[in-house]
């Protein structure tokens, strides 16, 4: 058999009648669980209590014992008064309450087989030492105030409380009826719903009004709602913070605070894999990062500074599946689906300006060498290209300094794009010179031929002599 416990929320709960002597009993509540914690609900148990009187050797005696036969609520509520079950032991009336301290052991037997588990006990306090006040000597009021015993009951929302220090009970935690709110439905449970000024809840938690257009099929908390002026949830501390909130005239937003600046805090997603797009969507390949754009706008993903309005973007072109990329709205290249090779920098004349020639390339490109080199940290693998700075002293276009926001010096970059043109006119450079050697050759040739042909009569008419 599952082993079964029994919770308890309210144990010194008493009934209070005007005009009538005390009953000589008091309430016990609590809520009957199993070892998962689960609520046994709409379930008869029976429960028995034993009323132990205190020894001075740390000893007990059991005075009292009764049993009771009682159904749980759809809570797993159950609520008994102690002194009004069936008798097996003892009389309850006939405590000794003002002489001797008492605890109260609970036996609970979930299966109605007889078999009881024992709870353990634990000393009962002032409640149940009220009853002493049935058998008391002295019934005269002891002052000359005939009001000063007066106190009155309020109720306060779900509080019922008793002035001149009487305590206060919480309703909401009394019997088998649900809890219910202020008449502006500040607060409501209402069929296993709990609503925030909002007494019709639609989902598990409701905070503000409802969503019209969300039914949620599974536990849900909404905040705000179709009549909000907006809603937002926080969570952390006085140094970091988290931050989802949206209004009518702005876009929904998650920011994180740190020492009270917005958008300065960190966010760590612990996840296998991070879906973005404007439709759930799943990958089987196990993408860290999966980014699906928007059907109507391709625009896939922006990278904006926030030491200027400079925006670089990446755009998948849905007509071409070319992988554009693009800087301040203008495209500067892209990535060939079929190839994968990229085709850098942009051509048209259009977007030119103060176009110039440029002359004797081949000559100035004659005096920068090539070499053969490693990189700094990885000596095993070789390459071959230019030294910067050397190339910066003839074409000093092709070469730039890419520099991080901090730091003093950067590093040179050679731009192969500029070199490739610059190789290309050096080219049709020696190739026009190749084509004017050719001509004077040809010119040669035929002044060879005719010197040739002047020979050879020369020869003939020497000959004849």
């Amino acid at each position: 058999m599952t082993k079964q416990l029994l919770t308890l929320f309210a144990t010194l709960a008493f009934s209070l009648q005007l005009f009538a002597q005390a009953p000589p009993a008091f309430k016990y509540q609590g809520v009957a669980r199993n070892t998962e914690g689960e609520t046994l609900k709409n379930q008869v148990i029976q429960l028995r209590f034993i009323l132990l009187e205190e020894n001075e050797n740390n000893t007990s005696t059991e005075v009292y014992e009764e049993e009771h036969s009682i159904s749980t609520s759809p809570q797993g509520v159950f609520s008994v008064n102690i002194g009004e079950g069936n008798p097996i032991r003892g009389n309850f009336a006939v405590a000794n309450w003002p002489n001797k301290p008492h605890s109260l052991q609970i036996k609970i037997d979930p299966s109605g087989a007889g078999n009881f588990l024992d709870l353990g006990s634990s000393r009962l306090l002032s409640v149940p030492y009220a009853l002493h006040a049935e058998t008391t000597s002295n019934t005269d009021d002891a002052d000359a105030d005939p009001d000063n015993e007066l106190q009155q009951l309020t109720l306060n929302g779900l509080d019922l409380s008793l002035s001149k220090g009487g305590g206060t009970i919480p309703l909401s935690q009394l019997g088998n009826s649900p809890w219910v709110g202020s008449p502006n439905g500040q607060g409501i449970y209402y069929e296993q719903h709990v609503g925030i000024q909002n007494n019709q809840p639609k989902e598990e938690l409701a905070i503000g009004s409802n969503f019209s257009g969300s039914d949620w099929t599974i536990p849900a908390i909404t905040i705000g709602g179709d009549s909000a002026s907006g809603a937002a949830f926080e969570l952390g501390n006085s140094q970091k913070t988290l931050r989802m909130y949206s209004t009518p005239t702005e876009d929904a937003h998650i920011e994180t605070v740190e020492n009270n600046e917005p958008g300065q805090g960190v966010l760590n997603i612990s996840a296998r894999q991070v879906n973005i797009g404007p439709t759930a969507f799943s990958k089987t390949d196990n993408y860290p990062l999966s980014i699906q754009a928007n059907v109507n706008e391709a625009h896939c993903l922006l990278l904006e500074s926030t030491f200027n309005d400079h925006l670089w973007e990446i755009y998948p072109n849905s007509a071409t599946n070319q992988l554009f990329l693009i800087y301040n709205g203008n495209p500067i290249g892209y990535w060939n689906p079929n190839t994968g090779i990229y085709t850098a920098g942009i051509s048209d004349q259009r977007r030119k300006e103060k176009i110039t020639s440029l002359n004797d390339l081949a000559a100035r490109f004659e005096s920068i060498s090539i070499y053969e080199y490693h990189y700094q940290g990885n000596p095993r693998e070789k390459y071959t290209g230019f030294l910067a700075q050397e190339l910066k002293e003839v074409f000093p276009t092709a070469v730039s300094e890419a520099k991080l926001d901090g730091q003093e010096e950067g590093v040179l970059m050679v731009d192969y794009d500029q070199v490739t043109a610059i190789n290309s006119g050096a080219i049709q450079e020696q190739q026009a010179y190749i084509i004017k050697l050719e001509q004077q050759v040809k010119n040669l040739e035929a002044q060879l031929s005719e010197q040739e042909k002047r020979l050879t009569k020369i020869e003939t008419l020497i000959n004849k002599k």
